[in-house]
Parts: C-alpha cells; sequence; structure tokens
C-alpha cells in the first residue's frame, strides 16, 4: 500500500502538471478549468456523501450542481463574457434561492436550516477555497498565470510525498491523535524541507525573477497552510466517522484526500504572488 499510494501520487501531480503545462504551452485555458470543475464537483459530492452516512440530510444533488455552477461563473467572469452579470453574484443567488424553494415548498425537512447549512458549507469550504486557485491562474498571466498555480502544485504535493514517506517510515511523535493518528513531527519535517527545495527549484525555474529568498518567503507559509489544510479535512472527517473521502483512488481515498492541502494553501499562494506582482518584484 506505501508503494502504491506513493507512486499513485507522484503520477497523479505529474499528470495534472503536465495538462496545466500543456495549457500553458497552447495558450488556453480548457485543461485547466476542466481539472477545477472535476476536482470541485467530486469533492462536494465525496463531502456530502459522508454526512448523508453520518444521517445528515444535505441536498446533495442541488449542492454538487451549484458547485459547478459557481466554477463556471468563475470562467465566465474571467473570460470577460458578460462581466456586468457579475456570474459568481448570479450564481450564489440561483444556489441560495434553489435552496429555499427546496424546503419551502418541494422537499422540507425537519432540520431544514441544518440541511441548508451543510449545503453552503461544502460549496463554501471547497469551492470558496478552490476560487483562489482560478485567481492564481488568471492573476498576470503573461508573468505568473498557470505558472504560479504549477508551483503552488509542486511546494503542496512535494511536501504531502515527503511527509508521507517520512512519517510513514520514521514517525515516531504524533501530536494530533485526536484528529489523525497517522500524522507525525518527523512527517512534517520531512515534507517542510521537501517543500522548501521545491518552493526553490520550482520557483526559480518556472517564474522568471523569482529569487531564493522570495521563493523561500513563498515557500514556507505556503507549505504550512498546505499542512494545515491536511488536518481541516481530518477533523471533518474524524466528526463524520470516516477514514477517506472515497475510493476512487486506492491508497489515496477521494478526490478531497487529494486535494485537501491545496485548497488551504491556495488564498495563501495568491495573496503572496499577488503582493510581489504589486511590488514589482515579479
Amino acid at each position: 500500500m506505501f508503494l502504491i499510494r506513493t507512486i499513485l501520487t507522484v503520477v497523479l501531480a505529474a499528470g495534472i502538471g503536465g495538462l496545466l503545462w500543456m495549457d500553458h504551452a497552447l495558450k488556453t485555458d480548457v485543461g485547466f478549468m476542466i481539472v477545477v470543475f472535476c476536482a470541485v464537483v467530486l469533492s462536494v459530492q465525496e463531502l456530502y456523501d459522508l454526512m448523508r452516512q453520518k444521517g445528515y440530510t444535505p441536498w446533495s444533488a442541488w449542492g454538487t450542481a451549484c458547485a459547478g455552477l459557481m466554477v463556471l461563473a468563475d470562467w465566465l467572469g474571467y473570460r470577460d463574457i458578460h462581466p456586468e452579470l457579475r456570474w459568481v453574484g448570479v450564481a450564489a443567488f440561483v444556489f441560495l434561492c434553489g435552496l429555499f424553494i427546496l424546503q419551502g415548498w418541494f422537499r422540507p425537512r425537519p432540520q431544514g436550516v441544518i440541511s441548508m447549512a451543510l449545503t453552503a458549507f461544502g460549496i463554501v469550504y471547497v469551492w470558496g477555497l478552490a476560487h483562489f486557485i482560478v485567481r492564481l491562474r488568471y492573476l498576470l498571466p503573461e508573468v505568473v498565470g498557470i505558472r504560479g498555480v504549477l508551483l503552488l502544485v509542486a511546494v503542496v504535493k512535494a511536501g504531502d510525498i515527503a511527509a508521507y514517506i517520512v512519517g510513514s517510515r520514521w514517525g515516531r511523535h504524533r501530536p494530533f491523535t485526536q484528529v489523525s493518528s497517522q500524522k507525525s513531527w518527523e512527517g512534517y519535517i520531512g515534507g517542510t524541507v521537501a517543500s522548501l527545495a521545491a518552493g526553490v527549484f520550482f520557483g526559480r525555474l518556472l517564474l522568471d525573477n523569482m529569487t531564493w529568498g522570495m521563493a523561500l518567503t513563498f515557500a514556507v507559509p505556503v507549505c504550512l497552510f498546505g499542512h494545515l489544510g491536511d488536518l481541516v479535512e481530518s477533523v471533518i472527517k474524524r466528526d463524520l466517522d470516516a477514514k477517506d473521502s472515497g475510493i476512487r483512488f486506492p491508497g489515496l481515498g477521494g478526490v478531497l484526500d487529494v486535494v485537501d492541502s491545496l485548497l488551504l494553501a491556495a488564498p495563501v499562494a495568491f495573496y503572496l504572488l499577488e503582493q510581489m506582482v504589486i511590488m514589482g518584484r515579479l
């Protein structure tokens, strides 16, 4: 299982990275948006499935459809297709109206407020954070853009892979047993070292004006929030009595298990690179 998980993680990261780089080479955003759409929709679906197994009643079909609608709204907005409509706002309005109609007329539930809240939480947690990956994709595309997304993926996933390898082999001190019994200080240290190395290497490779210092300034907080993102999903899964969010990837779990660390790291990566652009460093 250790070997399967490690190989599958590397293959997934390389495959997604290759697709994103192909988008850069072909000067298109179609592949990128397909990846984001699938990741968001499948992650939201997995989260609702876990809630239902615990006995909660989110409106899974409606919430999943609206998560995809939010991604589409992002794409339409950045494509400047009728920007005056503010597509994300339109999507949010449709989502909320649908929830009220479901609870008020079509499928009222005894704990309707809880059902509506859980349905909204799935979208806010997954799409609301993944939204920053989309913002990063369109941040000064000729300088940052898709290369910034690749840098984010490289830093976070290098940390994930190294943390798992080191923690599985040499992990002894486990500080968060109440949340996840597998996380260890040794794993975090190994993952942090790998993230910093990936940040320096890929930062200087992908972004022309990025110095060693800028790369470390980017990699340190992104790495830390990547680890935190993994713990956040562990908190959710512990409360829902689940080990994995799904079974789509042998040894890894579901889609949400793969992207969880990226979700919390994405806003940090976006704001750091945005500030570097504003200050004229990139």
